[in-house]
């Protein structure tokens, strides 16, 4: 879904989109423009009960999935390098929003490596260049899929990578929390272009493995309401991120196909069985 910007206080609009939810038995969070004070409005005004993320119960989502999307690129440097450590990395960040804030502020920034951010919003950018100067430096949102360095992690829109950025990308790795990295619209799509990052010796895997934090605070919330735990939901997205990673890295190389492949084939078995 797409629109311009919700105000909390149309509730009229509001009211609209919690009907589409409904209607469509769909739960959702704030993402994208669409912000924890309208979930909260949703749900305290009685609208709906299927949006989570609120500023009212656990708060924003995307702290639990950047938390995730850190100790899933732990795992992938573990994978690539043998350690885990992500010392002397240079890391590009692209989107400073819900979920690449904290990633960059909570977790990269603590680590010995260099980070450059680009987002459109450049009071972001210069939050953070002012919070951490030894280690977040600026670079333009045009030079994210050009530029070099060891590691690229898209956190703001999906659909970015196609055939020809593919092929200009000079990362090692390629990890982020953005939905639908790959400019593809269905699963085969997806493989065919992991296949090609592949090639180029990139490792990369598609983001529903390691972005997954975020829908583990929804379902926690929308299942147990003010008892909903913080402790669980980071303990479940260690799981499914880090351990989840982990495993199908290795199934994948076991198998000789890339972790976008081995994902598909083995959590389809999983649902479809």
């Amino acid at each position: 879904m797409q629109c311009q910007p919700v105000a909390a206080d149309d509730l009229q609009a509001v009211g609209f989109l919690a009907y589409c939810l409904d209607r469509t038995r769909s739960v959702t969070g704030p993402d994208m423009g669409f912000t924890p004070e309208l979930a909260d409005v949703m749900k305290n005004k009685g609208y709906s009960r299927n949006i989570a993320g609120g500023y009212s119960t656990l708060g924003p989502t995307g702290r639990p999935t950047a938390y995730g999307v850190y100790l899933g690129l732990q795992e992938a440097v573990a994978f690539k390098y043998g350690s885990r450590s992500l010392e002397g990395k240079t890391i590009v960040v692209q989107g400073l929003g819900a979920v690449g804030y904290p990633l960059v502020a909570e977790y990269l920034a603590a680590e010995e490596v260099t980070i450059y951010c680009a987002d459109i919003r450049e009071e972001q950018v210069h939050r953070l260049t002012g919070q951490f100067p030894d280690r977040v430096k600026r670079i333009e949102p045009q030079e994210v899929l050009t530029f070099e360095a060891d590691i690229f992690m898209p956190c703001a829109i999906g659909g970015i990578l196609d055939e020809k950025a593919i092929q200009e990308l000079n990362y090692k790795i390629v990890f982020g929390a953005a939905n639908n990295q790959l400019k593809a619209v269905e699963p085969q799509e997806e493989i065919r272009l992991a296949s090609l990052l592949a090639e180029r010796g990139i490792l990369f895997q598609v983001d529903w493995i390691h972005n997954a934090g975020g829908v583990i605070a929804g379902m926690e919330e929308y299942m147990y309401g003010e008892q909903a735990s913080v402790a669980h939901i980071m303990e479940k997205t260690e799981k499914a991120c880090k351990l989840g990673t982990r495993e199908n890295l290795a199934a994948a190389a076991r198998q000789g196909v890339t972790p976008t492949e081995r994902a598909y084939r083995h959590y389809a078995s999983l649902i479809y069985r």
